[in-house]
């Protein structure tokens, strides 16, 4: 690109920043200030990843499967929580002698939910 000679200060359009980018994108250490944009900032993360070695890599790659474990383990326990908690204000609530519909605007629960919480209550002993 070296018929492309405007300096950060100059660009206006998505054009000229993305020429910018990609003319400069070798000598960049960090994203400049005109380019702090989430696109950019995506694609000044692809470029650093691309440019890692297959070992760095291979590790990157590793971390990442990691962090998704234990991403997905992490937002199954706090939604079994969340849905815990519902259900023991659900409980609460019937001895208040609501209605399934109010009880299921105050905790988030369905109707069916509440419909078979009540019920299985009536079948312990």
């Amino acid at each position: 690109m070296p018929l492309f000679t405007k300096q950060a200060h100059e660009l206006k359009s998505k054009f000229d920043k993305w020429c910018y980018f990609l003319k400069n994108l070798e000598s960049l250490e960090n994203i400049p200030q005109i380019l702090n944009e989430p696109i950019f900032q995506k694609a000044f993360n692809t470029a650093e990843l691309a440019n890692l070695s297959p070992e760095q890599r291979n590790i990157y790659e590793e971390n990442l499967i990691q962090y998704w474990g234990i991403k997905s383990a992490l937002d199954t326990a706090v939604e079994e929580a969340t849905d815990d908690l519902k259900i023991k204000i659900a409980l609460k609530l019937f001895k208040r002698n609501l209605s399934d519909a109010e009880i299921a605007k105050d905790t988030g629960l369905s109707i069916t939910q509440i419909e078979k919480l009540r019920a299985n209550l009536h079948r312990k002993p």
